[in-house]
């Protein structure tokens, strides 16, 4: 049986240990580190999570690094460097705290720069690390699809994979088939609906996806990872952290009932 994992933040104000352990009471069996600085999960004590994350049972899925700023890896600066170097630190976390995979945006937005050659070192160089250290690089569905294309059609390595982002897919590339697509090189998923028109990260049959065809897709690619859920309590504030990690547990078993 598949086991069930959920997003670290999951938008309440929590110590992390006290977040870690109601996570595990909902019935949750593991969870996705955000290694992106939220507001409640500085920098400063991210290091400590990994551990926490154990110490209450839970299994560590990936690790999502920061995000902000993700079209400087194509360009040729200070900023590209920057942001560069801090997708390598993180590989090299979770080389540190066995993670075994983490998951990364490539680019942002409709229009960014284009595939090139100093992006295209940079990508080289980052999956020569992940190959040495065993972990994989999971690329996340965005608005625009031409860097994901590229990379998952063209990069000879097992260690580039595929993490599905249902909502991004639900509103900002509708009429994509991602899942047939790289269905063969999905590791990784954030599970989360939305009204089609924002990114909401609400949780699974509250929104407009068609939850029937994504979990039957997901059956035909032969995946047999974790049902992982990346959900927040916006519109969902009248509930109490446990009671909405309960129900997003119930809803993220309903999503393993259709794929088992």
């Amino acid at each position: 049986m598949k086991r069930i994992a959920v997003h670290d933040y999951f938008g309440y104000d929590i110590p992390m240990n006290e977040r870690y352990k109601l996570i595990r009471e909902a019935g949750f069996d593991g969870v996705m580190l955000g290694w992106a600085g939220f507001p409640d999960n500085p920098d400063e004590t991210k290091h400590q999570n990994p551990e926490l994350a154990r110490k209450n049972g839970l299994q560590i899925e990936n690790l999502h690094t920061p995000f902000t700023g993700a079209n400087n890896f194509w360009l040729d600066n200070i900023d590209g460097d920057e942001y560069f170097n801090i997708q390598m630190s993180c590989l090299a976390d979770c080389e540190r705290y066995k993670v075994p995979a983490m998951v990364l945006h490539i680019n942002q937005g409709l229009n960014p720069p284009p595939i090139n050659a100093i992006g295209l070192e940079r990508l080289r160089r980052l999956v020569g690390k992940a190959e040495d250290s065993g972990v994989y690089l999971a690329f996340e569905n965005m608005r625009n699809m031409m860097h994901l294309r590229y990379i998952l059609n063209n990069i000879k390595s097992e260690q580039v994979r595929f993490c599905y982002d249902s909502g991004h897919q639900n509103c900002r590339t509708p009429n994509e088939d991602l899942l047939s697509e790289f269905g063969d090189k999905l590791i990784a998923m954030h599970l989360h609906d939305n009204n089609g028109l924002e990114d909401e990260h609400k949780l699974p049959f509250d929104g407009t996806i068609s939850w029937k065809d994504v979990m039957q897709k997901i059956k035909i690619s032969g995946f047999a990872g974790t049902i992982s859920i990346e959900v927040i309590n916006n519109g969902y504030e009248n509930l109490q952290p446990c009671e909405f990690l309960k129900l997003a547990y119930k809803r993220a078993e309903k999503l393993r009932s259709m794929v088992n």
